[in-house]
């Protein structure tokens, strides 16, 4: 009897959940992996402006986080958080390597999305690396402006924007 439920079990697929999270349990992922290196301090926010500038006040705002696990086993992060009263930022998008190409940065994103309109938000943006732009496009965002370098230590990257 085991055996077939093994069999039914495996026949569906992995089991695929996107969750809360918390700055703690993707801290680790952001340095190790997204900014391996960093020199600047990996804050919970970020006080980068949309567009470009900074405001130290989106350092205060409060940011959510989420995870993709497969399985029980991690397989990629994002947060965001309010940059403007009906704008709101995705930042520290991260899949390994080894799920890459299964919509799950996709899939995080529109999680994000998800808490930007459930706040009243009209605005969602993010800074994209080039690399990952097409993931970004794919839940409708688009690129403004030029890919930069300076300014950011894991670039280029560009601003992208979606009107919600």
């Amino acid at each position: 009897m085991l055996t077939d439920v093994t069999e039914i079990i495996n026949k569906q697929g992995p089991i695929i959940s996107v969750e809360d999270s918390s700055f703690i349990e993707i801290y680790s992922v952001w340095n190790k992996h997204l900014w391996p290196g960093r020199v600047s301090k990996i804050e919970i926010t970020s006080c980068v402006q949309f567009g470009g500038g900074f405001n130290l006040e989106y350092l205060q705002r409060p940011a959510w986080f989420w995870k993709i696990m497969v399985d029980n086993k991690l397989a990629g992060v994002n947060s965001g958080f309010l940059t403007e009263p009906k704008s709101f930022r995705s930042r520290g998008l991260y899949v390994f390597p080894e799920y890459r190409r299964l919509g799950f940065g996709r899939q995080l994103l529109l999680e994000t999305i998800l808490k930007a309109k459930s706040l009243g938000c009209n605005h969602f943006w993010s800074m994209p690396r080039k690399s990952v732009l097409p993931t970004y496009e794919s839940v409708g965002l688009s690129r403004c402006g030029d890919f930069f370098c300076k300014g950011v230590e894991f670039g280029p990257n560009c601003f992208a924007e979606l009107i919600l």
